[in-house]
């Protein structure tokens, strides 16, 4: 990427790269508590572990409220195309917090060897409020970021 292209791209953030890390910071000092008090979660560790989750910020993707919820847009809403726009997903929410015991739910019946990919979609299902099929819907780049940000639950 040349110079000016990178220009380009860095002019058409919405947020800058640091205030993008400082967001994701916050949200995770509040579900990720400890591993920030063990240093586990250091500035490199955030940009490489949630790349994509910092671009969806930095493109005003994904904005959290004042108590750290967060909002994801997508990129490729979910059946655009429909003639009922009542069907049309454009926006995701999250629940605020997952239990323990709702995760063992989740995976009541799976084999975790066999089927983990099984429970990362009955997992990101639960926690966007999102259908089985719907999150079966997502392109890529959405699923990426929401499978992302869903891993600090």
């Amino acid at each position: 990427m040349s110079k000016v292209d990178s220009k380009k791209q860095e002019d058409q953030k919405s947020v800058s790269s640091e205030m993008a890390l400082k967001e994701l910071k916050n949200f995770l000092k509040k579900h990720k508590s400890k591993e920030f008090r063990r240093g586990q979660l250091t500035d490199d560790k955030i940009r490489e572990d949630y790349v994509d989750v910092l671009e969806a910020i930095e493109d005003g993707l994904l904005v959290f409220d004042d108590k750290l919820h967060p909002t994801y847009t997508l990129e490729h809403p979910l059946y655009e195309n429909s003639d009922n726009p009542d069907l049309v997903v454009k926006q995701v929410n999250f629940r605020s917090r997952v239990k323990a015991a709702d995760k063992t739910l989740i995976m009541d019946g799976l084999d975790f060897e066999k089927q983990r990919g099984t429970y990362v979609v009955k997992l990101l299902s639960y926690i966007t409020k999102l259908s089985i099929t719907d999150i079966k819907q997502l392109e890529n780049e959405d699923f990426v970021i929401l499978n992302q940000l869903c891993s600090v639950f």
